[in-house]
């Protein structure tokens, strides 16, 4: 691979972490931009996740730290709810998106990119719902975030935008569904880079 290459997708994948778009999408319409379906290319993006982990694990590690102390038990329960069902289903569920030529489409990623944008756009009007009393994240609204999480390996749609959603449609605040989702982004880190490794 050029080194412009490696050098641009480095700044995609930087600038895309700052924002809630996907993953998924920006990899599939940069390998399209650049001419380039290697596996090298999907190994270095996939790399860039080993580094997402690293800087969540060292800007959060106050927080990842308290988890471990008698009174962040019932957090930690809850952060493992909202990450276990995506972290066990995205193998499989990648093999099979993988598999489709319809979904590794850059066009059906930049659909699902504009529904999205639409919907952070719109939160706001979508979720109004002063009336309605705020709770908390409990295991069990973690469990059912996690679980709608996984339409966010479809290219297009972020995990955490989709984990806001979720959370807000329970009515939890978007504040804490942000906190807690990107708290469990630790260990869905972790799983996308030990799949990459392994992938032949």
């Amino acid at each position: 691979m050029e080194l412009y290459k490696a050098i641009c997708s480095g700044i995609v994948n930087g600038l895309v972490n700052l924002s809630p778009l996907s993953d998924g999408a920006h990899f599939e319409i940069f390998k399209t931009i650049i001419a380039d379906n290697s596996e090298q290319i999907a190994l270095l993006l996939a790399m860039s996740s080993f580094g997402s982990l690293v800087a969540l694990l060292f800007y959060f590690r106050l927080e990842y730290r308290a988890l471990f102390r008698k009174t962040g038990k019932n957090k930690l329960i809850k952060l493992l709810l909202l990450a276990a069902p995506l972290c066990v289903a995205y193998p499989a569920l990648m093999w099979l998106i993988e598999k489709s030529p319809v979904i590794m489409n850059p066009f059906f990623a930049i659909v699902m990119m504009l529904v999205s944008s639409i919907i952070v756009l719109n939160f706001n009007h979508i979720f109004r719902k002063k009336e309605i009393k705020e709770r908390s994240m409990s295991k069990k609204r973690a469990l059912i975030t996690s679980f709608v999480s996984c339409l966010s390996l479809l290219p297009g749609l972020s995990r955490i935008m989709v984990s806001i959603v979720a959370g807000r449609a329970q009515n939890i605040k978007e504040g804490k569904s942000l906190r807690y989702s990107i708290l469990a982004s630790a260990p869905f880190l972790l799983v996308v880079f030990i799949r990459a490794l392994l992938m032949p």
